[in-house]
């Protein structure tokens, strides 16, 4: 009879070896799914809104964003970086860092022309984020096409999408809800619009607007 190690060998001559179809199954499931368009590196301008008076703008900022796949094709990793910027300088000098998250977007699948995303952010004020939410507007065959929209939420009350979590050291008002909207204008522009609740507002404010381009050396 074969060795346990001449049969392992084996089986990879085996067309329909039992182990060589699950990793095709696995396989052919990520590249069924779509590609965010967020993959890549970004760089734009934004506003922060206040979370006293709805509507008025804080500072400008810069911002850089970059995503890639590392490891399964589904599975995305994010970072993103501000700064505080004077609007009026033309050569948009980084004047003070605000603000850095990183995380993992992941695809979930789905039917038709809408896919679920689960994502995970992490933030340096001791909060977590897990957000629930839903890609569509690509094009047929799955690429990034204009229109496109990633709509994400994330909430900490109970039977909401998404979580909302909080660390020992973190400080200030409870934030309740974070919803992040992100849109492919056109190919290589995107805009996001992310809006905040926390526990003195009746409702999600703008927070964040931000315009994008792809970086020329992407």
């Amino acid at each position: 009879g074969s060795s346990p190690r001449r049969s392992r060998m084996d089986c990879r001559g085996i067309l329909n070896c039992p182990r060589r179809s699950r990793a095709h199954s696995a396989m052919a499931a990520a590249a069924a799914q779509p590609t965010l368009f967020l993959l890549g590196r970004w760089r734009g301008v934004g506003r922060l809104l206040s979370v006293t008076e709805q509507g008025s703008t804080v500072l400008h900022y810069l911002e850089e964003m970059s995503m890639e796949r590392q490891g399964k094709a589904q599975a995305y990793w994010y970072h993103r970086q501000t700064w505080k910027f004077d609007p009026a300088d033309p050569e948009r000098k980084k004047l003070a860092p605000l603000h850095v998250e990183s995380g993992v977007f992941k695809v979930l699948g789905g039917a038709g022309a809408e896919t679920r995303v689960e994502a995970m952010f992490t933030h340096p004020f001791s909060l977590a984020e897990i957000a629930e939410g839903t890609y569509a507007g690509f094009a047929p065959d799955g690429s990034p096409a204009p229109g496109a929209v990633l709509e994400l939420v994330a909430a900490a009350a109970e039977g909401e999408p998404g979580q909302i979590l909080r660390g020992p050291a973190a400080q200030g008002k409870e934030t309740r809800r974070y919803e992040r909207r992100y849109e492919l204008v056109e190919l290589g522009k995107l805009r996001y619009v992310c809006k905040l609740q926390s526990e003195r507002m009746p409702e999600p404010w703008d927070h964040l607007i931000c315009d994008m381009e792809r970086a020329e050396d992407a």
